[in-house]
């Protein structure tokens, strides 16, 4: 590991808490697509902060943000 896997673990579970409160908030009101609505956001979130995360650490971008030309630096 590179030492980066406590972020990871902080992302994944306030990733898992964004999940269960816009479970909470959706499911009743558009059921099935409700709770797909929120795992996409969650891992649309997990993901992005990943991606942020190891671009500025790693100085590494394997990501479409390389298309913007230095975005995020």
């Amino acid at each position: 590991m590179t030492s980066k896997q406590f972020f990871l673990q902080k992302t994944l579970v306030f990733a898992l808490v964004i999940n269960i409160i816009t479970n909470f908030i959706l499911i009743p009101k558009y059921e099935m697509l409700g709770a797909a609505i929120s795992t996409a956001f969650s891992f649309i979130f997990w993901n992005i902060i990943g991606v942020i995360y190891v671009i500025k650490t790693d100085r590494v971008n394997l990501s479409v943000f390389n298309l913007l030309g230095g975005f995020i630096k």
